[in-house]
């Protein structure tokens, strides 16, 4: 026979949905542990797709274990990007959570934190009730290991270029809590931060205000793979979805030739992707 959902049930489903939202808990022992990239030359437009899932579950986690009232949840636009949450750090218990109930039992924690190591033993210092308020008295509640630093930040660098990359191009770099970022995919161009607003509206200005529903990241990148000699010229790539400024693929903006004027010596991928945020809905 079948029965309705308890109230107990109800407030598991309510906290780990209002608190970690869309399954972000999901990432954690199959994806971010993997966050060292081995190559940072994309080869084929094949490669992207790698790198596309890596920066999604990335970005998606920002507000993952952040209490509502936070302000800095999202910083930067343009070249250059911080985001807080909580799968950030590299301490031993980072991602770690557990769900309280009413009574004050543990109803569900998590088994590995984001670099697959066992979650046992870890003190759990953030708490946040259903409305994602600092508060460590109230059940129900989510409790999380507080790594402290808690940002992955996103920027470019021509420093440590590999040799292959054409002048103009630079490397997109991570960086997780206090490291120094580090290259992930190198030889781009034009590469620029967007945020997507609830009313619609795309902007370089990412600073937080609650109102975002979506990141977007843009650039060119040089594959490695040369032009063909003598044979059909290159189409200059530009972009045309949401990175598309002032509705002109014309533009100097728009074009890779913008940042690399001998762009027609090898061939490139164009890259707009569009990132969720469902934590900070």
């Amino acid at each position: 026979m079948k029965r309705g959902m308890t109230l107990m049930e109800l407030l598991v489903s309510m906290a780990i949905f209002a608190i970690l939202g869309a399954g972000v808990f999901f990432l954690y022992r199959s994806f971010i542990s993997q966050r060292i990239v081995q190559t940072t030359l994309v080869r084929t437009e094949g490669d992207l797709t790698y790198f596309q899932q890596y920066f999604s579950r990335l970005i998606s986690s920002a507000g993952f274990g952040i209490p509502a009232e936070a302000t800095d949840v999202l910083s930067g636009g343009g070249n250059s990007l911080n985001i807080r949450t909580l799968i950030a750090g590299q301490n031993r218990g980072t991602g770690c959570f557990r769900v309280l109930g009413a009574d004050g039992n543990v109803v569900y924690a998590s088994d590995f934190d984001v670099n697959g190591r066992p979650c046992t033993g870890i003190s759990y210092t953030r708490c946040l009730d259903l409305e994602r308020k600092q508060n460590c008295t109230k059940t129900p509640r989510v409790e999380f290991f507080d790594p402290g630093t808690d940002k992955i930040k996103l920027d470019t660098s021509n420093s440590s270029l590999p040799s292959q990359c054409l002048s103009g191009t630079v490397n997109l770099r991570l960086g997780f809590g206090d490291s120094t970022p580090q290259p992930v995919i190198s030889c781009i161009a034009n590469f620029k931060v967007l945020c997507i607003y609830k009313d619609g509206n795309i902007d370089t200005n990412c600073n937080f205000d609650g109102s975002q529903t979506s990141v977007v990241l843009c650039f060119f990148v040089q594959l490695n793979q040369k032009a063909p000699e003598g044979g059909q010229s290159l189409v200059e790539p530009t972009f045309r979805g949401p990175c598309l400024e002032g509705n002109d693929p014309s533009r100097p903006e728009n074009k890779v030739s913008d940042d690399v004027p001998d762009w027609s010596s090898v061939r490139w991928a164009v890259v707009e992707w569009v990132i969720d945020l469902p934590n900070i809905r």
